[in-house]
């Protein structure tokens, strides 16, 4: 996360070190590393997949320490993913141990899927855990494109003024972007400029997008995914680096530290088999 330079977490290196503190003792609490009160299963014992920013992760754990801390009281997470345990579970979390703490409830966390089936089973889900009440979860996509016309990009905007941040401001914004299915620069830029987050959560931070077969090609996605108005780009060159050297609006709080999934616990690394062997196979990709 970045934590903005300003007054409420106290400073980023307050809130690293709060940050740090609350994910010790989530570990201490649960050392094998599973999180019992939230079951792999949906109501019917159905099993489901579990995504990324789960409470059993790394980066799950933050969010969850995130969202419990004293001054954190909006939140939203881009995008709500499988009907299971994810980044919002995480979030709502942590807004229960707030309310546990004695200080006071929070706005449901707001987030949105495209998938019906993801998100009707994540209502489902979140109820049968009695966070119902701390997830606000909206069924439909969020900022559909083409943004050829401005009626397009002016329905976006007015989108996360009204739902995203309707009290005009977030404490934290979580974003998972998929460099396969990139956001439009109108939807990250109006999420920042428009919801002006205290703090930002972003996975895959640094991630190498020019190794993807896509960034090679010579089609409007691989156009977009070179350029500046790629939201890979944007958090590495302007936020991290802007961050990292203090020249920017936010400050390091946690400085890419491993999102700690599966693949990652087991390689202690963050590329894929299946992406290494395409950057092999595919020769040396263009420049960044």
């Amino acid at each position: 996360p970045r934590a903005e330079n300003r007054t409420g977490y106290g400073s980023a290196a307050a809130l690293g070190e709060f940050l740090r503190r609350c994910v010790r003792r989530l570990s201490q609490r649960d050392p094998t590393g599973r999180t019992h009160e939230v079951p792999p299963t949906r109501p019917g014992d159905e099993v489901c997949e579990s995504y990324a920013e789960h409470p059993e992760t790394n980066i799950g754990r933050h969010l969850r320490c995130l969202a419990s801390h004293p001054e954190t009281a909006t939140a939203a997470v881009l995008f709500y993913g499988n009907p299971c345990r994810n980044g919002a579970l995480s979030v709502a979390l942590g807004q229960r141990d707030r309310q546990h703490a004695g200080h006071g409830a929070a706005p449901p966390v707001v987030t949105a899927d495209a998938s019906p089936h993801s998100c009707a089973g994540g209502r489902e889900y979140l109820a049968s855990l009695g966070l119902a009440g701390h997830a606000k979860i909206r069924c439909g996509w969020v900022c559909p494109g083409p943004f050829r016309g401005t009626s397009a990009a002016q329905d976006c905007l007015r989108d996360i003024r009204e739902y995203w941040c309707p009290s005009g401001s977030l404490d934290v914004l979580a974003v998972d972007f998929d460099v396969t299915f990139l956001p439009h620069p109108v939807l990250f830029q109006g999420l920042l400029h428009l919801c002006k987050p205290r703090t930002i959560m972003s996975s895959n931070s640094g991630l190498a997008w020019w190794i993807y077969p896509q960034s090679r090609k010579d089609d409007r996605f691989g156009r977009l995914l070179r350029s500046e108005s790629n939201w890979f780009r944007y958090e590495d060159e302007v936020l991290h680096a802007g961050a990292a050297e203090g020249t920017g609006p936010y400050r390091l709080a946690v400085n890419r530290a491993l999102s700690g999934l599966d693949f990652q616990a087991e390689r202690q690394a963050w590329q894929t088999p299946k992406i290494e062997a395409e950057f092999l196979a595919e020769g040396r990709p263009l420049e960044p």
